[in-house]
């Protein structure tokens, strides 16, 4: 999916949560994140990317971005702890296909 394709589909779903990538087609995932946090504060952004540098990590968390995970340390267990610090004391029905946005 390119970068219009999925900010199209941010605006259309409004999700909770968006896991971006910092390489995408047409537009770079950090450029991404600060518009749609320009225009919807309220999703929470996770930046997945293979480049674990600290000037990537700094360009998330200026540009917005909820979090930050290599994709080196990417496992179910460091997922669900950041979920846990974005969305504290909210239960989250991962079985449950109603809750799924497609993206």
């Amino acid at each position: 999916m390119d970068g219009k394709a999925a900010l199209e589909k941010v605006i259309s779903f409004l999700p909770h949560l968006v896991f971006m990538d910092i390489r995408l087609p047409g537009q770079n995932g950090l450029e991404l994140t600060r518009k749609i946090k320009t225009s919807h504060p309220n999703i929470a952004i996770i930046i997945l990317t293979d480049y674990d540098l600290p000037e990537y990590r700094e360009a998330a968390r200026s540009g917005g971005a909820d979090g930050f995970i290599p994709k080196g340390r990417l496992n179910l267990a460091n997922i669900g702890a950041l979920i846990e610090t974005i969305f504290p004391g909210r239960e989250l029905d991962l079985e449950d296909p109603a809750n799924e946005t497609p993206c």
